[in-house]
């Protein structure tokens, strides 16, 4: 089977790290001869696989770059928005079929681009309830759920080390996500450290990410002394297990397969309850769970974290539970079942 994913994103964030796992998890498969990953000629995508035999990389800047010749390919996958406009274009010049992933937990557009590229799709996939739903209101009619992969994370020891030195004798919340409040929500966290600051001075809170918001979450911040912003880090998922709690308060949420990460390292995690991380976290069990922008009970239940160890155990034996249903062989497999079906028509 020749398979060629579509990504067409700028940057790397959780889509992007998704389709590299699954590349490389697909690329061990005895059933995969051959990957093309089609993307921009600047995509951090590139280098992320490139140990990884048997693929070729394809240029496409935008949805209709590329299309002048023919992909060696069985079918297409498609991992963005973008991305599934130009499957459909090569669709409709080659016969190539196609199916796509979504992430995110936002409406489809009712636009006729959109109804072109969604409908030509031999199959779509949402990473949680909440993301299927969406996927059914636009009216696709073949869906499958198929939740993110966990990491296969590759701890550094000495950074850890180095890292819980730096904040020695104070509880680490740590928070890893693009700096962009209307997705990810990090100005309930600086509202909570507020609180917390009043009535508590054990707390350091770092932040690994960057995005449009971060001047003006830094000019909240300032003034704070116990918070720490440490820029985009390629190597993040080394940190993880030096936090002592993780903070992930988004508006908006496909599904939030970090958490699944941090779940795995060890780490109690508070989250808000949006879009598909209920699917992932069930509250008082594996982590607990916020109503959206509720500062107080994300300060309060950091507090509980903190002082309560049976509860800080009990989330942390079962978050590691938890993400052992997350493996990427297992989606993998998922993902090229659907493959065989498609092919098979």
């Amino acid at each position: 089977m020749n398979i060629a994913h579509v990504n067409l994103a700028r940057g790397f964030r959780g889509g992007e790290k998704q389709t590299v796992i699954l590349i490389k998890e697909l690329s061990k498969m005895g059933g995969v001869s051959h990957q093309t990953l089609v993307c921009r000629d600047d995509s951090p995508m590139r280098e992320a696989l490139s140990d990884v035999l048997n693929i070729s990389f394809y240029k496409a800047n935008n949805i209709f770059d590329g299309h002048l010749t023919q992909l060696s390919a069985d079918m297409l996958h498609a991992h963005d928005a973008k991305a599934i406009h130009w499957a459909y274009i090569n669709k409709k010049i080659y016969k190539a079929p196609y199916i796509f992933t979504k992430r995110v937990d936002l409406p489809v557009k009712d636009k006729f681009s959109n109804k072109l590229s969604y409908y030509g799709a031999s199959a779509g996939v949402g990473v949680s309830d909440a993301v299927v739903r969406k996927i059914e209101d636009f009216g696709v009619s073949r869906i499958y759920k198929i939740p993110d992969a966990g990491s296969d994370i590759v701890e550094n020891k000495k950074e850890q080390l180095e890292f819980r030195q730096r904040f020695e004798n104070k509880f680490i919340v740590g928070h890893i996500g693009a700096l962009v409040d209307r997705d990810k929500g990090q100005k309930v966290i600086l509202k909570a450290v507020e609180l917390l600051n009043k009535q508590n001075n054990d707390f350091v809170f770092v932040f690994f990410g960057e995005g449009e918001d971060e001047k003006v979450l830094k000019k909240i911040s300032k003034g704070f002394e116990n918070v720490f912003w440490m820029g985009f880090d390629s190597n993040v998922d080394s940190y993880i297990s030096a936090f002592d709690a993780f903070v992930f308060p988004s508006r908006s949420e496909g599904m939030g397969s970090i958490l699944i990460d941090v779940m795995q390292a060890g780490v109690p995690i508070v989250a808000s309850r949006v879009g598909g991380i209920p699917d992932i976290i069930a509250d008082k069990d594996n982590g607990l769970l916020i109503e959206s922008g509720d500062y107080e009970k994300l300060a309060s239940n950091l507090l509980d974290i903190k002082n309560n160890l049976m509860l800080r155990e009990r989330l942390i034996k079962n978050g590691i539970s938890e993400s052992e249903k997350y493996s990427a062989l297992s989606i993998a497999q998922k993902y090229f079942d659907i493959y065989e079906r498609v092919l098979s028509e």
